[in-house]
């Protein structure tokens, strides 16, 4: 898809409506491959903005090695990602590393990481395109 050297905060912390993990719809790829997305974010500001932009009783939750190593298992084949600092709901393009990158930022102490992915709004479908961003 896109190519982006842009390196982004590594999330500290995942988005929650009560006990619901949140993140943007995904579009099927046309390769069948099955998405799923998290909203994660840096810092409180980030959150904030967010926030901000949305009706929802938002909370943030701190991303824990655990829930990420569970995502590696979750889903057999599937794409797990973690949109990083998202500053609206229905933002047009969004971006994104899987939980596999945000886990091994995580266990090396690194404060920045490339994003993997790019999700593209469809507003035709009501969901995001979702493709990976090359080196």
């Amino acid at each position: 898809m896109t190519t982006t050297e842009t390196q982004v905060a590594t999330p500290h912390y995942m988005l929650r409506n009560k006990d619901q993990c949140l993140g943007p719809i995904c579009l099927p790829s046309q390769k069948g491959v099955e998405c799923v997305a998290f909203y994660g974010f840096s810092n409180k500001s980030s959150f904030d903005v967010f926030c901000r932009n949305s009706s929802l009783e938002l909370t943030p939750y701190p991303l824990v090695k655990v829930f990420l190593r569970d995502q590696q298992t979750t889903v057999t084949g599937g794409l797990r990602l973690l949109v990083i600092d998202a500053g609206q709901p229905n933002a047009f393009q969004l971006l994104a590393a899987t939980t596999e990158a945000i886990l091994n930022a995580h266990e090396n102490h690194e404060t920045r990481l490339l994003p993997t992915h790019a999700l593209t709004l469809d507003q035709g479908d009501g969901g995001y395109r979702v493709g990976e961003i090359s080196a």
